[in-house]
This record gives structure tokens, C-alpha cells and sequence, in this order.
């Protein structure tokens, strides 16, 4: 996947360093000669120093070619004017989503079709991980303090949780609840009744180290 990043703050350079590591091509657009200048040291070639705001700059960046642009600079405003300018440069191809950094213009961001988040670096790498992952585990969101994760699992064919309703899984004891069975992304109600088949997606929170237990449950035969 190729995606650009604009702003090349906290944000955007911890955004810049976990897409390399996975795998994608990056560019980050930073404004700031100086801090360009300091993320290119970091980073190498894939900085350039210039406002993502101007439709020339992300031209030179390749939007045309964009899979996503995500635009985590200070400012509100610019972050709106970026991901507007993305679709029709673009041609309608690359996905948008914007940092908010005040909550109240949120619901600006989410009327213009901008997937709006607030200052969450995990959470922007969780929306990603879903768009490209091929694996039937997505890791949501990560709750440090706690040693906790929401997942996302889909129930795999013939596995243990093929057929089982959340109460047979027994996954309380091991420090893990369901929060939501979906099926053709409706949920299931009532919960506590639900009977899971192959395919299903099950959103629950694990405590990290359970991973691995969980996949054996809902995914091997």
C-alpha cells in the first residue's frame, strides 16, 4: 500500500516508522524546514519538505498513485483542506484520514466523508491493519495501562468456536469477553444466546498474552 502522511509532527513520524516496518511505501509531507529536515535525518528520502495543503506538493508526492492519505498536522483546517484535495487529485482512488485536534470539529471532518480520529497513532494503524491485513485476527485498539486489546477475530471453519454460543467458549476464566458478534455486520442479539458460525466476526478484549489461545479457539479446526 502506498500512503502519504502529512505532517511530519509526533504523529506522523511514529505513523511513519510503524507503516515502513510493516511493509508500505510512505511519503511524509512536513511544512516545517526544520523538522523536515530532522525527520529526513530519521527517516531518509521518503521526506519531503513541503506544505501538504498545496495540490503541487502532493502531485510531486504521487497522490495520483495513493492508496491513503492521512493527515496528522496541528491544524484542523489544514488537515480538512488536504483530505478534500486527495479525492479529485487522486481521482477519487485514495482514502482519507484526518487527526481532529479539537473534538468539537469533529463532526465537520466526519460531514465532508473524512474519517476523523483524535491524536490516536494506534488507532490510525488499526483502521490500516484492517484494510490490508489477510489474517483473521485485527488488533483494534491497545490498552497499554491495563495489558488488554480489543480484537477482531473471525470465526474460522470446523474451529472450536464453530457452532458454540459465547457461554460454551468458557472465555470469562481466561480473562477474555466478548463485546459483539457480527454477522453480514449486524450483531447477533441476544448476546448470550448467540450461536457462532464460520465467518462470523467477534469483537472481544484479551489481555495480550492470550492471543495465541484465542486463535487455537477460533480459528484451527
Amino acid at each position: 500500500m502506498y500512503i502519504i502522511i502529512a505532517g511530519g509532527g509526533k504523529v506522523g513520524n511514529q505513523l511513519a516508522r510503524d507503516l515502513i516496518t510493516d511493509g508500505h511505501e510512505v511519503t511524509v509531507l512536513e511544512a516545517n524546514p526544520t523538522k523536515a529536515r530532522n525527520l529526513e535525518d530519521e527517516l531518509g528520502a521518503v521526506v519531503l519538505g513541503h506544505d501538504a495543503s498545496e495540490g503541487r506538493w502532493m502531485m510531486e508526492a504521487g497522490i495520483a498513485r495513493a492508496d491513503l492519505v492521512i493527515a496528522v498536522t496541528g491544524h484542523d483546517e489544514d488537515n480538512i483542506i488536504i483530505c478534500q484535495m486527495a479525492e479529485p487529485l487522486s481521482q477519487g482512488k485514495a482514502r482519507t484520514i484526518a487527526r481532529v485536534n479539537n473534538p468539537k470539529n469533529s463532526d465537520t471532518f466526519r460531514l465532508l466523508g473524512i474519517e476523523a480520529l483524535v491524536d490516536a497513532t494506534d488507532l490510525v494503524m488499526s483502521m490500516i491493519e484492517r484494510d490490508v491485513s489477510t489474517d483473521s485476527v485485527v488488533h483494534l485498539m491497545r490498552l497499554q495501562s491495563a495489558g488488554l486489546e480489543l480484537i477482531e477475530v473471525t470465526v474460522g471453519h470446523r474451529s472450536s468456536a464453530d457452532g458454540a454460543t459465547p457461554d460454551d467458549l468458557g472465555l470469562p476464566e481466561r480473562g477474555a469477553r466478548i463485546c459483539v458478534v457480527l454477522r453480514d455486520h449486524k450483531p447477533l442479539l441476544p448476546l448470550a444466546t448467540a450461536r457462532l458460525q464460520a465467518g462470523d466476526s467477534v469483537i472481544l478484549v484479551a489481555q495480550t498474552e492470550d492471543e495465541v489461545e484465542l486463535r487455537k479457539q477460533f480459528l484451527k479446526p
